[in-house]
């Protein structure tokens, strides 16, 4: 699952929709943050990483996904 940081969000909904989802089969939840150019990747067990730009987040199912190319669209 895979969701974007909007101004609206407030942590207490992130949070709710994070535990929501991992509770009921989601094997990642990643929070998209545009403003800091950084994703928190969540996991069933209750591992949370946040990754900035210039890493590579390893993904469940094999390879490695680097951060800077989710921010790297222009509009």
């Amino acid at each position: 699952m895979i969701e974007v940081l909007s101004p609206s969000n407030t942590a207490a909904e992130m949070l709710d929709r994070r535990i929501l989802c991992l509770e009921n089969g989601t094997q990642e939840f990643w929070l998209v943050d545009p403003g800091h150019h950084q994703v928190e990747v969540s996991t069933p067990d209750g591992h949370t990483i946040t990754y900035q730009a210039g890493r590579e987040i390893p993904l469940f199912f094999g390879g490695r996904f680097p951060v800077d190319a989710i921010f790297s669209a222009t509009a």
